[in-house]
């Protein structure tokens, strides 16, 4: 059974809180409504920025 997109979003919000800090999360989103990002350009920023901070984390 496929969930439907608002419940998986929720799961993957809940997912990220756990592996961010909140306020990180918040202004990820506020930053993406700011900007009006659709969802897919919403996921290209998320992975691009997640891809750049590991650059520079090594």
């Amino acid at each position: 059974m496929e969930m439907e997109y608002m419940e998986f979003r929720k799961l993957a919000e809940d997912i990220a809180k756990l592996k961010t800090t909140v306020p990180r999360l918040e202004l990820f989103n506020s930053i993406c409504a700011d900007h009006k990002l659709n969802e897919r350009d919403r996921f290209r920023l998320a992975f691009l920025a997640g891809e750049i901070a590991e650059a520079y984390a090594e």
